[in-house]
């Protein structure tokens, strides 16, 4: 729980704010995909000796929102880096590679940790689901419900089923808010439009398996759970916390998809629910194609029903909560003095 000190801090950060959203009209996925950068993931390569060819390879040519940073063993390391190498099996094999999310503590387990090779930074850099999850955010999807399997195949359907059929109803239901000629502005030459594809993910699929492992590391614990979990992605690649157990229902959907529809009334970041995920994208090269074909219309689409796929090896067409939002929901509608308030009193989120 934050303090009460720590919401007079945030009142005050949000008041001296140039941001602070007085006036945006444009809808939170819509704000994110165009403004939001993705958060850096440190990619850690513990080795003797030469650097790998393919560490090298792909520190200087991977578009993805990672760092890449080569510990040499025989040279000195820092005291963060000495903690995190002592925390890897003592039968590591070298080189070694470790990928840490974003912002977290040096203590916290890695996201990911094995032997560095060029398919294993492949794998833990891009994948066809993450290919699938480009492509249609880089089309102006709303989202990308990712719903990775439980193994109970009667669980799973009922997941499937449910989730499917609420975004259906949303996609007809959902209103997005009339754009002002006040305040930011649309910049991208794609329609506004509420439209979510609902991607089925195996928890068993080869070449989903260091995805899997980062997704379930956007949240501590969250890879204990049992049964399918539901990520909300948009942006360019942020998941809006998850959904699991009790709360894998219709209503919790439809406040997911209600919050992204809703006027980014906050447009920092960094006050905004979320986890950055490990993605392979070349967003700015997108965007610059995207404004030599036509410049930024704003329109407002019908959108058919959802887009049910699964993941596949086909390029994609771009270049490559926790559950607690409620209090976002209602900040969005009250004063800044009482959104910062419900942030600071939030319960933690799984």
């Amino acid at each position: 729980m934050r303090t009460t000190l720590g919401c007079v801090a945030l009142v005050a950060a949000v008041l001296v704010s140039p941001q602070r959203g007085v006036g945006c009209t444009i809808p939170v996925y819509r704000y994110a995909l165009e403004r939001w950068d993705l958060a850096t993931y440190d990619v850690l390569v513990f080795h003797r000796g030469a650097v790998p060819a393919e560490v090298r390879r792909c520190k200087e040519t991977s578009p993805a929102n990672l760092e890449i940073t080569a510990a040499d063993l025989d040279g000195k390391l820092s005291p963060e880096l000495q903690q995190i190498w002592k925390q890897q099996p003592a039968d590591a094999t070298l080189p070694w590679l470790v990928v840490r999310v974003p912002g977290t503590a040096v203590e916290r387990p890695a996201a990911w940790a094995g032997p560095c090779s060029g398919d294993a930074l492949a794998a833990v850099v891009d994948s066809p689901a993450r290919r699938q999850i480009v492509a249609a955010l880089g089309r102006g999807e709303t989202a990308v419900f990712v719903l990775l399997s439980g193994g109970d195949p009667g669980a799973d359907e009922a997941a499937a089923r449910l989730v499917g059929e609420e975004l259906g109803r949303l996609e007809k239901g959902l209103k997005l808010p009339e754009q002002s000629k006040d305040g930011p502005q649309l910049r991208l030459p794609l329609p506004l439009q509420v439209r979510f594809t609902l991607l089925p993910l195996r928890r068993d699929d080869p070449r989903e398996q260091a995805f899997i492992r980062l997704l379930l590391a956007t949240e501590e614990g969250l890879e204990k759970v049992e049964g399918p979990i539901l990520f909300p992605v948009f942006g360019r690649g942020r998941s809006l916390g998850c959904l699991y157990g009790k709360d894998l229902n219709a209503g919790e959907v439809f406040e997911v998809a209600q919050f992204l529809c809703k006027e980014c009334s906050c447009q920092l970041k960094e006050l905004n629910p979320g986890t950055d995920l490990l993605i392979q994208a070349d967003w700015p090269a997108h965007f610059e194609r995207l404004l030599q074909e036509a410049p930024p219309v704003p329109a407002v689409a019908a959108a058919p029903a959802p887009v049910v796929t699964a993941a596949s090896d086909e390029p994609a067409d771009v270049p490559p909560p926790s559950r607690d939002w409620r209090w976002l929901l209602g900040g969005a509608i009250a004063s800044l003095v009482v959104m910062a308030c419900a942030w600071g009193a939030r319960p933690t989120w799984r």
